[in-house]
């Protein structure tokens, strides 16, 4: 009788998909019309005496506009027997309230997790 000397791996689930949900490209038009909005919103709030909320409305505006540019980058997720890896970064099981698939959107399969963490990708 022989004995197997090598080591099972532990089972894990892998998978990629884009980091989130890309609406498309955005038309010139959104980018004016962004544009228009933040800065006529700013001006108001110069007048009315509220310089810092409208520096914090043009950051803002900025930063959406970045990001509307960016395509999603698709990332590597893994469910492993010590918890859950997205693109080489344990979360362990202990770290997570709890999770759940939700299965009621037609064609489309959600993982979704609750961390202890405040932020969690």
């Amino acid at each position: 009788m022989q004995e197997v000397s090598q080591k099972q791996a532990p089972p894990k689930i892998t998978w990629e998909a884009p980091e989130h949900r890309h609406s498309g490209d955005k038309s010139q038009d959104w980018f004016w019309a962004l544009g228009f909005i933040a800065i006529s919103i700013a001006i108001a709030s110069i007048l009315l005496g509220n310089v810092l909320f409208g520096l914090l409305i043009l950051l803002a505006s900025v930063t959406l506009g970045l990001s509307a540019n960016q395509k999603p980058r698709i990332q590597t997720y893994t469910i492993t027997t010590r918890g859950i890896a997205i693109n080489k970064i344990l979360y362990p099981y202990k770290n997570l309230e709890a999770f759940w698939i939700d299965e009621t959107a037609p064609h489309r399969t959600t993982l979704i997790i609750d961390a202890q963490r405040f932020l969690m990708p």
